[in-house]
């Protein structure tokens, strides 16, 4: 009995943080009913986070020695967020947006960096977004086929109407079963060079860009954990894939389109080993943020149709180009964790994030904040390139995915807020400590015997 205690706590261990991963995703989830979105209640999501992060971390606390140095940039990164609160002009709401994103934060890095098969918990992410995924399109697919619709406007505006309000056409496709209705939101993208509309639909989420934003993670796993061709023997995994994807294009989300096409590149360019291509795309991710910065300043925040609407950087622009003017004072210590929409980017009857997570770090955590947030993102990446050798379909995935997910946040800000993707960046994160930890053991390994 007593040898058989460290495998049930492992056991018991792992159990927990596959509910964590579960619930802090499919909490998220929901659908809309009368024009409302029904989902689970966040204190809800939260408690069960907490309990079940804390059961994993509590059980694996033997790890944590050999781990404190991997976790040091997120917890740097948190202990800086935390210290903006003190500065903050809306101090308890600038903690509690703080404690909500970084104590389940911490934790799920923690229970992930501590695990001790790391490779079984990418793939479960990767068939948990392609479950979602696949299950979206699947409502998508009920819904508009057999629900009543409803013709709506869908308002949309530039900060402070520096481009003015343009509502466009949507619609809700609502399907009534009793006295019980479950409805979907359809947005859709005009295009005025083809006088043409593209639908786009919300799925089990709230809307159609979470549905992209989760095909692509699907996606890019699917294709670092696939063998090269296609098989007939692979014809499940094909279909699944062809799914997703089609559940991806539905979504309209040209962030996550784009997030794609950079994460399959680089899958695929880590699978055959090309580093130098791969570190050039790095650095382009890295210094694309100096660009779209610099275009919404030189614009004056204005935007044009040129190339389609497809193209456009739409509102965005006018944000970023208010939110650029705040720089100048929040740059060195920021404004406070959590309070760019107040402080920033309000007014009567409209407000918005600023879409665009570099620029959102460095207005509310300041310089200091954005430099932790980057090593804190980029260790994992670099430390996977410069182990070529050990290189595989997980840390392939993980590195692809890290750098794809800075991509998309260029254009949004879910990391760093109480949302699923702010969990499935920790863990990635996690996951790619607890490799480095078993390649570093496996290298000191080879050192001795190689020593003897």
């Amino acid at each position: 009995m007593v040898f058989q205690a460290r495998p049930q706590i492992g056991f018991l261990a792992s159990g927990f943080v596959y509910v964590s991963i579960s619930i802090s995703i499919i909490g998220f989830l929901g659908f809309y009913s009368h024009r409302e979105f029904i989902t689970t209640p966040p204190i809800i999501v939260f408690a069960t986070q907490l309990i079940a992060l804390i059961a994993a971390a509590t059980l694996s606390r033997k790890y944590l020695k050999t781990h404190i140095w991997g976790l040091m940039p997120f917890l740097c990164l948190a202990l800086w967020s935390g210290l903006s609160v003190l500065w903050a002009d809306q101090f308890l709401m600038s903690f509690k947006r703080w404690s909500i994103v970084f104590a389940p934060g911490i934790l799920m890095l923690y229970a992930l960096g501590t695990d001790q098969k790391p490779g079984q918990k990418f793939i479960f992410l990767v068939y948990l977004f392609s479950g979602i995924a696949i299950a979206s399109l699947i409502y998508n697919l009920l819904i508009v086929t057999f629900g009543e619709m409803i013709p709506v406007l869908l308002l949309g505006c530039g900060l402070d109407g520096i481009n003015g309000c343009h509502p466009g056409p949507g619609v809700f496709h609502s399907l009534a079963i009793g006295n019980f209705e479950l409805s979907l939101l359809q947005g859709g993208r005009y295009f005025t060079a083809l006088d043409l509309y593209l639908p786009r639909y919300s799925g089990i989420t709230s809307n159609p860009n979470s549905v992209g934003l989760i095909a692509s993670l699907a996606l890019i796993g699917l294709v670092a954990k696939s063998e090269v061709g296609w098989r007939l023997k692979n014809l499940g995994p094909s279909i699944m894939f062809l799914l997703v994807l089609f559940s991806l294009i539905l979504s309209g989300s040209r962030a996550a389109y784009l997030m794609t096409m950079v994460g399959v590149i680089m899958v695929l360019l880590l699978r055959y080993n090309w580093l130098r291509l791969s570190s050039g795309i790095l650095c382009l991710v890295l210094l694309s943020p100096v660009y779209l910065y610099g275009t919404s300043i030189l614009s004056h925040g204005t935007y044009s149709t040129f190339g389609g609407d497809f193209i456009s950087l739409g509102e965005r622009s006018s944000i970023w180009a208010r939110s650029l003017q705040g720089v100048e004072e929040s740059w060195k210590t920021g404004m406070g964790f959590g309070l760019i929409e107040e402080k920033l980017l309000s007014r009567p009857g409209y407000s918005s994030a600023a879409h665009s997570l570099p620029l959102t770090l460095l207005l509310e955590t300041g310089i200091i904040g954005l430099i932790l947030f980057i090593i804190t993102w980029l260790r994992p990446v670099l430390k996977i390139l410069g182990h070529s050798r050990d290189i595989n379909s997980t840390t392939v995935g993980i590195a692809s995915l890290l750098i794809a997910l800075f991509v998309h946040q260029l254009f949004d800000s879910s990391i760093m807020r109480y949302h699923w993707l702010n969990f499935v960046f920790a863990a990635l994160i996690g996951i790619a400590l607890s490799i480095e930890k078993t390649v570093t053991s496996q290298i000191k390994i080879k050192e001795q015997i190689t020593s003897v």
